[in-house]
């Protein structure tokens, strides 16, 4: 997996702008065209801050070598990772 994380104010689209960037400019899906791409957030925000963190994955080939700031994760998983979310993403019994 390539790997991205970023905490503060809008996290999501500094990570979803990073990962964007290196798909592009990898052509990562004309040679992966199977690649699948997992965001989540990471830290979860803490009471009294108004920044959280968030952290997308993209699948790659092995041998693939990332540019910064891009890490390398290894996720011994199936197709598919089912995460728990806290009941306070509800608001009056809807998303």
């Amino acid at each position: 997996m390539a790997a991205y994380q970023f905490v503060g104010e809008n996290p999501e689209e500094k990570v979803g702008n990073v990962m964007d960037r290196f798909i592009r400019e990898s052509g990562l899906y004309p040679f992966k065209p199977d690649a699948r791409m997992f965001g989540f957030n990471h830290p979860e925000p803490l009471p009294g801050s108004d920044f959280h963190g968030y952290e997308d994955w993209v699948t790659i080939p092995e041998e693939m070598e990332l540019p910064a700031p891009l890490i390398k994760k290894h996720f011994a998983g199936g197709l598919y990772r089912l995460i728990p979310s806290p009941s306070r993403i509800f608001m009056n019994g809807a998303f």
